[in-house]
């Protein structure tokens, strides 16, 4: 990432694209709609079970006890990652998207969903 934010001459030796252009990338990724849309049915899926889990553990009488705030947290935490996980692989399946043809859309999507596993510990440490 350092390479990214403040070398870019180092960051685009090392993902090198320049041997074929944007067309003939594209031709190269062909779009998988079957897989797409598995993507985004699985990510509802759980989308609609962790909802579920949400709304009984944000009932009153559970509330009050300090592990299910935690748990509410975390939950939220996870559902913004199945969301923002399904959606952007769903949407590069679909699409047929290889990462020679939109390659900071990608780094950057892979970044931050890379990290979506660690912000729950960031997260009860403070």
């Amino acid at each position: 990432m350092q390479s990214y934010l403040w070398n870019d001459e180092q960051y685009r030796t090392l993902y090198r694209c320049d041997y074929m252009n944007v067309s003939e990338w594209q031709k190269y990724a062909s779009p998988r709609p079957m897989c797409g849309a598995l993507f985004f049915i699985f990510g509802a899926v759980n989308f609609v079970s962790y909802l579920l889990c949400l709304v009984v553990i944000r009932k009153n009488e559970l509330f009050q006890y300090s592990c299910f705030k935690m748990m509410f947290l975390l939950g939220i935490i996870d559902i913004l990652a199945v969301v923002f996980n399904s959606g952007v692989g769903g949407y590069f399946m679909l699409i047929g998207s290889s990462y020679c043809v939109e390659p900071d859309l990608h780094y950057i999507t892979g970044s931050f969903i890379a990290g979506m596993p660690h912000s729950p510990i960031l997260k009860m440490m403070f």
